[in-house]
């Protein structure tokens, strides 16, 4: 905090009868401490979308097919959040009433949110990747180093359900079961190829990095140490 200001101002809200530190003077005056110049200073770069809404009759799917990918690379994102309604799901009559494209299922929807995320992901990995072999001037790498150049060119995805994803539950199922597996096999295969290709050794530990770019929580740590939490607003009263 900065030192002129250590006493924030109180807020009251009447709705809930609680008092509570006005956001704007948490953005203005809040700070994560760094150790610089001890420490070289380290930037990240964050992408956020959210309410993808799957297979709705509403949604842009090509924006995040064709605009998501060339956003990552022009930014050079290294970590896209995805905060939830990843899917448009089924309640409230929404297949009756000519919401979902051709009445999907929910399964349908995971799959399909899966490809569009796993496809914005490779045509960014591709680019990327591809540089990669460019720099290692011309010399074939080991399945060690080519473990490293996947890590490093596929962006990491973190995501959380939002209330369209969590209506499956009622079914008992856990929400965007689907969607995960899907992906990861979609991120699989679609590096599988990219490596074959170009004729070039496969790691041993491509499961593993793979699994570890998908992360479905809502407090993840940045490379830099920052802690970062995700958030969905749930209507939960709307009718």
């Amino acid at each position: 905090l900065k030192a002129k200001r250590l006493r924030p101002p109180l807020a009251y809200d009447p709705a809930s009868g609680r008092y509570y530190i006005p956001r704007t003077w948490i953005q203005e005056n809040l700070a994560y401490p760094y150790p610089w110049p001890a420490k070289p200073l380290q930037e990240e770069r964050v992408l956020g979308v959210g309410c993808v809404h799957a297979l709705c009759i509403h949604s842009v799917h090509q924006y995040m097919v064709e605009e998501v990918p060339k956003l990552i690379l022009k930014l050079d994102v290294g970590t896209l959040v995805a905060a939830g309604d990843l899917i448009e799901g089924r309640e409230h009559k929404l297949p009756e009433q000519g919401e979902v494209i051709a009445g999907a299922t929910n399964t349908e929807q995971e799959k399909f949110s899966a490809w569009m995320f796993a496809e914005a992901m490779l045509r960014a990995f591709e680019v990327r990747f591809a540089r990669l072999l460019t720099e290692s001037e011309k010399r074939v790498p080991t399945a060690q180093e080519v473990s490293g150049m996947i890590k490093k060119a596929l962006v990491q995805l973190v995501y959380i359900a939002g209330n369209h994803d969590e209506w499956t539950t009622r079914f008992a199922m856990a929400a965007l079961t689907v969607f995960r597996f899907e992906l990861v096999r979609c991120l699989r295969v679609g590096v599988l190829r990219m490596l074959r290709a170009a004729n070039l050794p496969m790691p041993n530990d491509l499961e593993e990095v793979i699994e570890a770019k998908v992360v479905q929580s809502n407090r993840f740590t940045l490379p830099s140490g920052i802690c970062v939490s995700v958030t969905h607003l749930h209507m939960a009263r709307a009718s």
